[in-house]
């Protein structure tokens, strides 16, 4: 990782915050912690957003207050005059998909409101064996969005590589997952095939 690190400009801090208990009070905080020290971070990664103290308000849904989190997140990046990213979980929706779906955002799907750039990371069983997936752009208040862009994805050694769709690799390896998922599904319902033949019993031959 220092490797890698020490071919680009500016530096990396990391800071752990418990889990629940974080509210973005403690963020603002840090932040002026580091401006003191003269130091002006450009970019903020929230691993992940989700997992911090939700906002107190009576009689208010769970969906209403992550909603709330997000759009303090977002304008403590404005405040802060530097890009805030954070990664959230799919429900149940988007397992196994290589295209995800945005309605599977969990939580609440409300958070997506509040983002300027709203990104889905779609890995079947095929793309995770051959360490491929597919990201998905469904929005982007700053370009285009509605591409899908295929990756090259090692989860063993942190290794992402997004390609153009419109590169000729790009568009093999688009191709070869989208079959994949293809693939996938006919697999399984051979295999669910399988399984109710296996389970139906002949009829006794003096049945008729």
């Amino acid at each position: 990782i220092k490797k890698r690190l020490a071919k680009y400009p500016g530096r990396l801090i990391i800071k752990e915050f418990p889990a629940g208990k974080t509210t973005m009070n403690d963020l603002m905080l840090h932040r002026d912690k580091l401006h003191s020290q003269g130091i002006r971070p450009k970019l903020f990664l929230n691993d992940y957003l989700d997992l911090m103290k939700l906002p107190t308000r009576r009689e208010a849904r769970t969906d209403e207050l992550l909603q709330e989190l997000y759009r303090e997140y977002r304008g403590f990046g404005n405040e802060s005059d530097a890009a805030c990213w954070s990664v959230s979980q799919s429900n149940k929706l988007n397992a196994n998909k290589s295209i995800g779906v945005k309605e599977a955002l969990g939580g609440a799907y409300a958070k997506g409101a509040e983002a300027d750039f709203w990104g889905i990371i779609g890995r079947n069983t095929y793309d995770k064996l051959h360490n491929k997936a597919m990201f998905d752009i469904q929005k982007n208040r700053f370009g285009p969005d509605g591409m899908q862009l295929p990756a090259s994805f090692d989860t063993s050694k942190s290794l992402i590589e997004i390609f153009n769709e419109n590169t000729e690799k790009g568009k093999k390896m688009k191709k070869d997952i989208v079959s994949e998922e293809d693939m996938t599904k006919a697999w399984g319902a051979q295999q669910y095939e399988k399984m109710l033949n296996s389970n139906r019993k002949e009829p006794p031959k003096d049945m008729f």
